[in-house]
């Protein structure tokens, strides 16, 4: 647990992304989000239920899924839901 304040701010949280759209736009908000100082992006490929299964056992701080049909959503100017599941046992690293 205090690996996350070993620079005295919270940086490089393992978050998995499940990319469920496997399009352009779902690797670019991908490449985007693993740019933050503050998340590290583990694997893109993994089971919805296996990636819970982590966050339950703290391996990991958050969990990200790019839903399907998110580029079209994008390109249709249609409202997205990105569903994103948190460790909030540790405040610091959820703020």
């Amino acid at each position: 647990m205090s690996m996350v304040y070993t620079n005295r701010m919270v940086c490089n949280l393992p978050v998995e992304v499940i990319d469920q759209d496997h399009t352009t736009s779902s690797r670019q908000l991908i490449r985007q989000l693993n740019a933050t100082a503050k998340i590290a992006i583990e694997t893109y490929d993994i089971l919805e239920q296996e990636a819970q299964r982590d966050l339950g056992w703290r391996k990991l701080f958050a969990v990200i899924i790019m839903p399907v049909d998110l580029e079209k959503k994008i390109l249709h100017s249609e409202n997205i839901v990105v569903p994103m599941y948190g460790d909030a046992t540790n405040w610091l690293a959820n703020s």
